[in-house]
This record gives structure tokens, C-alpha cells and sequence, in this order.
């Protein structure tokens, strides 16, 4: 596994770079991009940095700016991106879905959505060791021609919170599989907030 970079990477508001900060004696290197980044990912195994510019492709770099590529193509808005170096994964919240695909190229899987109605997913994280996607959810908010996102909401929060009750514990106690225990009743409650807003 190679090492972890020693660098912060810092968008250059509106222009078509990034401010590269070694994090050991503080040294800024600018790095010139084809497009202004809005999303911001690294893969320290590849060596390479993933960034969108709001409405359109996700492309990469090598950590030094050269050898750039277009890793996606989208019309839309991409709100997050997130890579897995260990997995191969490259993940990206787009309109109001969820989406993956090798970084090593490959065909898009969905991962969540598309919802039609609702929320939005933004920020999206990876926990490497337990394997687990998160995102939070925004509600659009409609103010004229303007659309603002409010109400932030984490799925695994409201699951956490009734996994914790006591009819969890007596189905586990019961005997039943795991699986039907979560999905029973937890997970059809922990949406309720998503679905009914």
C-alpha cells in the first residue's frame, strides 16, 4: 500500500487549478486544471485526483496536474464524489442518484435512486473498514426561480436510533435472521422521514 499523500488540496474559487499544500513544510504548488473544480476526491493507490465542476463530467488528474482524463459524462449536477483506493470504486452523487463505476473504466452501476421526488443525495463518504456508503439527504426548497437545499438528514442516523429499540431486541431474542430483523420494521421506519417529505 503506497503511503498516504502529505498534502491538502484547496479549490481556486472560479479558476481552473488547484492549490496543492504540502501538509509537512507548507509549500503550495498550483496545479492547472481544464476545468474549475467544485468536488474533490484523491486515490493515493493510483495517485490520481478526481474532481467534478458542478454541472457536467467528473474527470481526473495524477497528482501533479498531468496526464488528465474525463472519468464520466453527465449533463447534470454532480454533488459529491467519493473513491474507494482499496475496492477500485469511483462514487458520485448525481441529480438524485447515487452512482459507481470501476476507476479503472467500466459500465455505471446505481446505487441509490433514481427518487423523484424528495430529496436530493449530497456528501457522500466512504467507511473503508467497515465497508459502509453514507450520504446525507436534502430537501429542495423551492424560493422562486432559485432552488435551496434545507433539512439535512442521514439515513443511518434514524437507523442507528431504531435499531437501539426494545422490539429490535425481542426479534433478535426470538431468533430471527438478522436480515429480517432490520428489514422489517427499522429500515421501513428510518425511511419514513425521506419518503414523507
Amino acid at each position: 500500500d503506497p503511503i498516504r499523500p502529505q498534502f491538502a488540496l484547496v479549490a481556486n474559487r472560479g479558476l481552473p487549478s488547484l492549490l496543492q499544500v504540502s501538509l509537512t513544510d507548507g509549500a503550495v504548488t498550483l496545479l492547472t486544471l481544464d476545468q474549475p473544480p467544485s468536488e474533490i476526491a484523491t486515490d493515493h493507490i493510483r495517485q490520481r485526483i478526481y474532481y467534478s465542476h458542478g454541472p457536467g463530467a467528473i474527470q481526473s488528474a495524477r497528482y501533479d496536474g498531468t496526464d488528465p482524463r474525463v472519468e464520466t459524462t453527465s449533463s447534470g449536477a454532480t454533488k459529491a464524489i467519493a473513491v474507494d483506493p482499496y475496492g477500485g470504486w469511483l462514487y458520485w452523487s448525481f441529480g438524485r442518484s447515487i452512482l459507481r463505476k470501476p476507476v479503472a473504466g467500466g459500465e455505471t452501476e446505481t446505487i441509490h435512486g433514481p427518487v423523484f421526488v424528495g430529496n436530493w443525495p449530497f456528501d457522500i463518504q466512504l467507511d473503508l473498514v467497515n465497508d459502509y456508503l453514507y450520504w446525507s439527504e436534502w430537501e429542495p426548497i423551492e424560493q422562486g426561480e432559485i432552488e435551496e437545499f434545507g433539512s439535512g438528514r442521514i439515513m443511518r442516523s434514524n437507523l442507528l436510533d431504531e435499531l437501539r429499540k426494545p422490539y429490535v431486541t425481542t426479534a433478535r431474542a426470538r431468533g430471527l435472521p438478522e436480515y429480517r430483523v432490520i428489514m422489517r420494521y427499522p429500515v421501513r421506519v428510518a425511511l419514513n422521514p425521506f419518503v414523507s417529505t
